[in-house]
């Protein structure tokens, strides 16, 4: 007797679960555009049509429609397994999931397989609903192989295990179909050129989109820069995203592009003063006037967070350096400079009030500075005496090192060494007596050391003319005959 109790209550328990059924419709997909959804089975959609639920392949499944709150599915009685069979092959490459609702109460493991029927190739994906209600499954079509999601000829569902023909698992299908995000706009043709600080406000210029969605505009930085609808206002130095955030319209979603606008000083208006030292008293480390000492690097990686670009001025080669920091100059071979008097640089700046300049010597390893303060209002050059680098060995010069206000600009131009001009030994300048009347004679030019060109004066122009060398008498007295050699 306690046997068939036992038995009868397995079998009541059996009866129940195969009895059971969904008490609520399934839940509403989430709306998306008609083009961008492939559907097999949802009164949400409009469905591919003619597709066959209910392919004789031989199998124990019975198919039919169930309604619950005036919402049809499909009901699936002995499930073993069963097919589905389009009248047209589905590409859904385009799409990124496969949509499917699912109520069981008894299907611990659920097959959705993809069927190519041109080459026979199935891929399934093992879905595990619980037994408390509808479950929602967007299935990445990413778990299915290219091949077989571009030519979806039917799809297969089984239980797993699979009883042939003496299932007794019952599942309920609702909104099958494929599914991708509203398309992304395509958008290009965003950039937003350099400005600088002063600058007046602009207007941006609406990036290309296939799509008609109003665009907003927004700044990653107002230091930098403020937008009140598309127009732009320079606030200060830096840089900033601004990005372009288009609404979604039509089949289109949204989308968004940036681009970095860089405010910067604006450049010196003229270029640096030429230097006037003879080229045999100069070292020149960088300046159009010499001819510079070859093989100098002006950025070596010494972790610093300062940038430079070589940049022209009114036709004259300059150096920028943004977010200064330090930086280095390496030399290929330490300089001699110790027949030098004094270090010249020329420095234009809008916000460097303090710059170090250092001397270094590699080895042993010393280094020393000189601080310049630059006004802010043009260009300023210094001339540092070589006296004033006391713990330097000025015939080894290996490094130069710059330290400014930490993030500041400045423009170098004509870094070089200099001396004064030698005055040349002049000798055997003589002129003999003369009577009035002589004739014009041709004054003999002294001995030199140097080459420069002789040029000459006569103090008193009632004694004497001077028309290059040639000298001519004018009246009785005396007069001095100065010359004069050019450097």
């Amino acid at each position: 007797m306690k046997t068939k109790q036992l038995l009868f209550a397995i079998v009541a328990l059996i009866m129940f679960k195969a009895n059971a059924q969904p008490l609520t419709a399934a839940p509403t997909p989430t709306t998306h555009a008609a083009a961008d959804v492939i559907s097999v089975f949802s009164g949400a959609y409009t469905n591919l049509p003619n597709t066959d639920f209910f392919p004789n392949w031989g199998q124990g499944t019975i198919v039919s429609d169930f309604i619950v709150s005036g919402d049809t599915m499909k009901k699936y009685d002995m499930l073993d397994y069963e097919g589905t069979q389009f009248s047209s092959n589905i590409n859904a490459s385009s799409m990124s999931n496969l949509h499917v609702d699912i109520w069981t109460a008894n299907c611990a493991a659920f097959q959705f397989y993809l069927v190519n029927t041109t080459t026979g190739a199935e891929q399934q994906v093992t879905l595990n609903p619980t037994f408390s209600g509808w479950n929602s499954y967007d299935i990445d079509l990413t778990l299915y192989s290219a091949g077989i999601v571009s030519n979806i000829g039917q799809f297969k569902f089984q239980d797993n295990p699979m009883h042939y023909h003496s299932s007794t698992t019952v599942v309920y299908l609702d909104n099958i179909y494929f599914w991708k995000s509203a398309s992304t706009p395509t958008i290009s043709g965003f950039s937003i050129p350099a400005k600088y600080v002063g600058d007046p406000a602009f207007n941006l210029t609406a990036p290309t989109s296939n799509s008609n969605g109003a665009f907003t505009y927004t700044s990653s930085n107002a230091n930098v820069a403020t937008i009140s609808g598309n127009t732009v206002t320079i606030v200060g130095l830096g840089s900033t995203t601004i990005t372009a955030n288009q609404a979604a319209d039509g089949s289109f979603g949204t989308g968004s592009t940036s681009a970095v606008l860089t405010v910067s000083f604006p450049p010196p208006s003229t270029a640096a003063a030429t230097p006037t030292y003879l080229s045999s008293n100069a070292i020149s480390v960088y300046s159009d006037a010499y001819t510079n000492v070859s093989g100098t690097n002006f950025y070596p990686n010494w972790g610093q967070s300062t940038t430079i670009t070589n940049i022209t001025i009114s036709g004259n080669a300059t150096i920028k350096y943004d977010n200064l920091n330090y930086q280095g100059v390496e030399f290929v071979s330490p300089l001699n400079v110790s027949s030098m008097q004094a270090f010249h640089f020329d420095v234009w700046t809008p916000n460097c009030s303090t710059l170090d300049f250092y001397f270094i010597n590699q080895s042993p390893q010393v280094e020393q500075k000189v601080t310049v303060n630059p006004t802010l209002s043009g260009w300023n050059s210094f001339d540092i005496p070589l006296t004033s680098y006391t713990n330097i060995d000025l015939t080894k010069i290996g490094q130069f090192k710059l330290v400014g206000n930490n993030g500041s600009t400045i423009y170098l131009d004509n870094i070089y060494f200099w001396k004064s001009a030698s005055s040349p030994t002049i000798t055997g300048f003589s002129i003999p007596a003369k009577n009035s009347g002589d004739a014009a004679f041709t004054l003999t030019a002294p001995t030199s050391n140097s080459s420069g060109i002789f040029t000459y004066t006569s103090s008193n122009t009632n004694v004497a003319t001077i028309s290059g060398s040639t000298v001519t008498i004018v009246g009785v007295g005396s007069t001095t005959i100065t010359a004069n050699q050019a450097g």
